[in-house]
């Protein structure tokens, strides 16, 4: 099976954007069945689950999993977002239809117990007349064998549900085909196809449902009916068909020629899981309900699903499971950690941000007609990140309005591409801050000049500068915002988001309840009153106060070890800049350290080793890293001996510059 295609091989800029090789084969490695005894057999794997902020490609992750199972493995898909209200019947009828389409190499998979479950359910049944509600059940059942074409019966059942699967809506009969048997079974012929198949041990199965009992499957199937009508009991009878399509699946992988080489599980992929957690739970009780068995005769099931409104993240994270990073992601990995509750759990891997060179390729193929591609690359991921959603936004702006030269400035204003309406910076917010309401974006433009959930968390608490309350349960503190963490391990914000919010904050003024000073100032005043620093100073920068910057790092570039300077210097410097963005990076060096005699050592070349580096962090300034990369190596050597016995780890640091 080929689940990774050759992305470059694509005209459609989309698989280039959103090519995850890594991801692809994590999931690979998850749906593998290694061999015992030269047979292929499956293994306990979990519900691997990808997270992200809105735009992390997570979708056309699916998008492009599902073209690469296509036609070689089994697979199903639902978004379910879109679900609705659907029902487990329904939703799992629309699973069994599409994991039924016929496939090289496994034939085609029969769904006899769901199906049974299905028919029983729809009976019109009245329990209080116990002997007739099950004589109804039985003749539901005979006719069993008189349908035509079992899939689609399944497709009708899920009629609605398959009618929100993009590449489904279209499939014949889906819609237009009755809602029960009549327009299935036709006469003579079908019950002559009857007799050739097997049907009985769907019944059969109702009566001990793989746990030893020993209960009348009629019985079983009448409550069944009963609990699907009663208020509270979709999730009971959710649990049951969930448990029935799984015994459909261990039982459709064994049957057949090529049983043997069935290597690889067949996979269910669950858009936007965290609206349909009812429905996944229903999954996981199934799992655990079958005790030892789930792990000695493991399901040949690999779900794969997306996380973006961060339910299960935040479940999890409180328990201590944050995601995993793509580089440590692997069943090995799972297995270790997989001990207990954690087996048929979520295993939760971040999405990764595109790299320098991956934006690189995408700068490229805008075409030759840009002056720079390699200053328009460092400054479309200096800002975006690498997030997917912010640089495709950024790079259609640039093609569609032939910004040449391009200012960050301007491509951030201009309108979106086919609609005149909306600034692109305007579009990139709503796409994270979906629904959110105008007073929560407000407070959120006011904390994202703290550099942590911490700080915002304190902020908040001084209410002359927000709207709302400082709870930590706040909109404003929600996990998918704060979902990066940082070299201290503290949550902070989407830094594309931040960078967004930081420019509306610099757009207030001081008649607004909260601009750039006044936040900037008391979270520098907070941070001085804790000994942060770094806080102070970053916070110091955030405002002008290069002098004041300077001198401070000045008395301690002897005082504490190289290194560790070093590292306070690159925190300070990454405070973000209000002004503007007239200037080149080399006239704003000097215009910003015109107040530094030149013979003032180290005052000097230490000053304008902090703007020059402010200024490279920074996008806005067309992140022209040739124009400065010079000085800054020039004024580290300059300043490498007043650094105590630091002299070669400044001259180390000046020697990456250079």
């Amino acid at each position: 099976m080929a689940v990774v295609r050759n992305a470059q091989a694509s005209s459609d800029p989309e698989p280039v954007l959103f090519g995850r090789s890594r991801e692809l084969l994590l999931v690979r490695e998850f749906m593998r069945r290694p061999e015992h005894d030269g047979v292929p057999v499956s293994r306990p794997v979990p519900m691997l689950t990808f997270t992200g902020p809105p735009g992390s490609g997570k979708t056309a992750l699916l998008d492009e999993l599902a073209a690469g199972l296509e036609q070689n493995v089994p697979f199903a898909r639902l978004d379910c977002a879109r679900l609705g209200p659907s029902s487990p019947q329904k939703a799992l009828a629309a699973l069994a239809f599409q994991l039924s389409r016929p496939c090289r190499g496994y034939g085609t998979l029969e769904f006899p117990r769901l199906i049974t479950g299905q028919l029983a359910l729809g009976a019109d049944l009245d329990v209080t007349r116990w002997k007739l509600a099950r004589r109804q059940v039985e003749d539901e059942l005979v006719a069993y064998p008189k349908i035509s074409d079992p899939p689609q019966f399944l497709a009708t059942l899920a009629a609605e549900v398959l009618s929100a699967v993009p590449a489904l809506g279209n499939v014949p009969g889906v819609v237009t085909l009755g809602q029960h048997l009549p327009g299935l079974v036709v006469g003579g012929i079908n019950a002559l196809l009857g007799g050739r198949r097997d049907r009985g041990d769907g019944r059969k199965w109702f009566g001990h449902q793989d746990k030893g009992l020993a209960r009348d499957p009629i019985d079983v199937l009448v409550e069944l009916n009963h609990k699907a009508r009663s208020a509270g009991g979709s999730q009971e009878v959710g649990e049951v068909l969930w448990a029935a399509f799984l015994a459909d699946l261990r039982d459709g992988f064994r049957r057949g020629r090529q049983a043997d080489r069935r290597t690889l599980n067949c996979a269910v992929l669950f858009d936007d899981v965290d609206a349909g957690l009812e429905l996944v739970s229903g999954l996981g009780i199934a799992h655990r309900q079958r005790g030892p068995l789930a792990v000695d005769d493991p399901d040949p099931l690999t779900v794969v699903a997306t996380s973006s409104r961060s339910a299960l993240v935040r479940r999890l994270s409180a328990a201590g499971e944050d995601p995993v990073a793509i580089e440590s992601a692997g069943y090995e990995d799972y297995a270790q950690r997989g001990s207990g509750r954690h087996r048929a759990g979520p295993y939760l891997v971040r999405l990764d941000d595109l790299s320098p060179e991956a934006v690189g390729t995408l700068v490229s193929a805008l075409g030759p007609r840009l002056s720079d591609n390699r200053r328009i690359s460092a400054m479309v991921h200096g800002f975006a990140h690498g997030h997917p959603g912010a640089t495709r936004m950024l790079l259609d702006a640039i093609a569609e309005h032939r910004l040449d030269p391009v200012s960050l400035d301007a491509v951030l204003d201009a309108a979106v591409p086919g609609d005149g309406e909306v600034r692109v910076a305007d579009n990139m917010v709503t796409t994270f801050l979906v629904d959110v309401a105008p007073d929560v974006v407000e407070d959120l433009v006011t904390c994202s000049a703290a550099r942590n959930i911490d700080q915002a968390l304190r902020l908040a608490r001084y209410r002359p500068l927000l709207l709302g309350t400082g709870d930590r349960n706040s909109a404003v503190f929600d996990g998918t915002v704060w979902s990066r963490v940082d070299d201290a391990g503290a949550r902070t914000m989407i830094p594309v988001l931040r960078r967004l919010l930081l420019r509306r904050l610099a757009a207030r003024t001081e008649h607004d309840r909260a601009d750039w000073a006044s936040v900037h100032g008391w979270l520098r005043r907070r941070c001085e009153q804790d000994q942060d620093r770094a806080g102070e100073l970053h916070h110091a920068l955030a405002l002008g106060e290069v002098e004041f910057v300077t001198r401070k790092l000045a008395d301690l570039l002897d005082q504490v070890p190289a290194r560790a300077w070093l590292v306070l210097l690159r925190e300070v410097c990454a405070a973000p800049d209000a002004g503007g963005h007239a200037l080149s990076p080399v006239e704003r060096v000097r215009e910003l350290t015109r107040w530094a005699p030149p013979r003032d050592l180290p005052i000097a070349p230490l000053a304008r080793l902090i703007v020059a580096l402010w200024t490279v962090a920074d996008p806005f300034h067309g992140a022209r890293y040739r124009d400065l990369d010079g000085e800054i190596a020039a004024d580290l050597d300059d300043i490498a001996p007043y650094a105590g016995d630091g002299l070669a780890v400044l001259r180390a640091e000046a020697d990456k510059y250079r």
